[in-house]
């Protein structure tokens, strides 16, 4: 149960992360630096 939950919470941060820099307009070079 331990596993599904560490695997939860590093797919939220990702998917957050990947959302947070998409959004903005004016993301720049930022966006993939904070992606990959």
């Amino acid at each position: 149960m331990n596993k599904y939950i560490a695997e939860f919470i590093g797919t939220f941060f990702l998917v957050l992360t990947i959302g947070c820099t998409g959004i903005g307009a004016g993301a720049g070079v930022i966006a993939p630096l904070a992606i990959g």
